[in-house]
């Protein structure tokens, strides 16, 4: 009675052990990746956070809170001047410090948005 439980809790835990080491290797080969092409990744990061902050600023028309956006706008202005020594990381640099700030800030403000209950619309009900 007692071993297909065990079995259970051993596959578990294998299956967690395998994904750790799954998404471990897929960093892994993507640091590899962006280390022997630095050129191509600094352009494709330039470009996603462009790209991040107009579809952020495009969500401003869809009622996303001004407040919260434009602070998302900002944190991505400073992430992109991270990318002036693109691959070099100063882990001691004012601005690694602050975009690492920013990105914890960002993210428990947007967590705390979205468990807020819904506020009621004031437009009426369509039929």
């Amino acid at each position: 009675m007692w071993i297909l439980p065990l079995v259970g809790y051993l596959g578990v835990i294998l299956g967690f052990a395998f994904l750790t080491l799954a998404i471990a290797s897929g960093l892994y080969y993507l640091s590899e990746v962006v280390e022997e092409h630095t050129v191509f990744a600094k352009k494709l990061l330039t470009r996603l956070i462009y790209f991040t902050i107009a579809l952020q600023l495009l969500l401003l028309v869809d009622g996303f809170p001004v407040a919260l956006s434009l602070l998302s706008v900002g944190s991505h202005v400073v992430y992109a001047q991270n990318l002036r020594r693109f691959p070099v990381v100063k882990l001691s640099d004012p601005l690694f410090v602050s975009s690492c700030v920013l990105v914890l800030l960002n993210h428990y403000l947007w967590f705390r948005h979205f468990s807020l209950p819904p506020r009621p619309s004031s437009s009426p009900p369509s039929s």
